[in-house]
């Protein structure tokens, strides 16, 4: 059997293979413009998937975040605070990470290129 280290080793080297780099960045930008496409009322109704409303039937400090979230992309301000006033903490936090991984994957594909460019292995 496989150790730790090694399945994280060729979970690693598969994540940065080029191909898989280069879906993961369309992906990284396919879901953000997604969410900006869709209605701001797009998540508003439905069953709740928190486990805390469906066990006990209590709310907990998570709920309505993507109903929050999902009105702030739209600039309905109003909405977002009554749904969850933490989710004007969460979208500038997610945006963060989200830029933060953005480069981290253009800066791997140069690499990539540079390396190729050179004809050394990555």
């Amino acid at each position: 059997m496989a150790s730790k280290h090694h399945r994280y080793e060729a979970l690693r080297r598969f994540m940065l293979r080029p191909a898989v780099l280069m879906v993961y960045g369309l992906m990284l930008i396919a879901i953000p413009v997604t969410l900006w496409i869709l209605p701001p009322d797009f998540f508003d109704e439905g069953q709740s998937l928190c486990v805390s409303v469906l066990l006990f039937d209590t709310p907990c400090y998570g709920c309505g975040l993507t109903r929050g979230v999902q009105h702030l992309l739209h600039l309905d301000f109003e909405t977002a605070a009554r749904y969850n006033i933490l989710s004007f903490m969460m979208l500038p936090l997610m945006m963060i990470v989200w830029f933060i991984e953005i480069k981290r994957v253009v800066l791997l594909l140069a690499k990539y290129q540079n390396t190729i460019s050179r004809g050394s292995n990555f």
